[in-house]
């Protein structure tokens, strides 16, 4: 069963028909083009605040199991926050997507300014080195495989902008964390 979805762009209309109660209209995201997952939260004048389906009946939330595997180790079994944070408990009227925020409400993590974080990496297909841009600062870094274990990890200092890949590391896909007192940056890569 799919309901209350908002589509916008090129959808195919066979699949958005299956949702009776679609709106299609544009989400209005706060900032696409951030580079960052918080430019997709919504606007306050977005039509997706309050157009979901209430987390009851058949849309209650199933239980995640968090017991399962380490990559749900920071994951509550029934979310009570959104993926930025906003409060999800007895909302009987819930946004369509990722953001709970009721009147355009920005997290913009915990960052003091958002405009000064800009690392990034070069290329996210790695062999045998991740080339880093941006690197100002020193950073504890760590490699986790799909399952939430930590493959590799270290430190990195500012200004270098390379990590040596462990020769023991096998291909796959990877999220390369960066931490440093306040911050964590969080890429995908592909070791091949």
């Amino acid at each position: 069963m799919m309901t209350n979805n908002l589509f916008f762009g090129n959808i195919r209309n066979n699949f958005k028909t299956i949702d009776t109660n679609r709106i299609e209209v544009n989400p209005v995201f706060y900032n696409e083009q951030s580079g960052d997952q918080y430019g997709f939260q919504i606007d306050a004048s977005s039509q997706a605040i309050d157009a979901g389906a209430a987390y009851t009946g058949n849309y209650a939330h199933p239980a995640i199991p968090v017991d399962a595997s380490t990559i749900f180790a920071n994951l509550e079994e029934y979310p009570t926050v959104d993926f930025f944070g906003n409060s999800l408990s007895g909302d009987s009227t819930p946004n369509i997507g990722a953001s709970n925020a009721k009147n355009g409400e920005i997290t913009l993590s915990n960052k003091s300014d958002i405009s000064t974080e800009k690392v990034y990496i070069q290329n996210p297909m790695i062999s045998d080195k991740v080339v880093l841009h941006g690197v100002n600062k020193s950073y504890q870094y760590a490699l986790v495989d799909i399952l939430g274990r930590t493959k590799q990890q270290g430190f990195l200092e500012a200004q270098k902008d390379e990590i040596i890949l462990d020769e023991s590391l096998n291909p796959g896909i990877y999220l390369l964390q960066l931490r440093d007192k306040t911050n964590t940056i969080t890429s995908k890569i592909v070791v091949n």
